[in-house]
């Protein structure tokens, strides 16, 4: 099982998914959205069901905007 928290400017959701699960819950997030897998910076659109079965925790979070 994976952690899967998804943050975004209301707060944030936790689940906890299977490997495939969390892969299809996070490959539509793609455009919008920062991942970080066991606090490693990935690129959604380069993550693997490898890289996915390795995680405990995935972390997908807004981007960070300077001022």
């Amino acid at each position: 099982m994976i952690k899967l928290q998804i943050l975004d400017e209301t707060g944030h959701k936790e689940l906890e998914l299977m490997p495939a699960e969390a892969l299809q819950k996070i490959q539509p997030l793609a455009e919008k959205y920062w991942a970080f897998v066991d606090d490693h910076f990935k690129e959604i659109e380069t993550l693997t069901q490898a890289d996915i079965e390795q995680a405990s925790n995935i972390k997908l979070t807004l981007p960070l905007q300077g001022g």
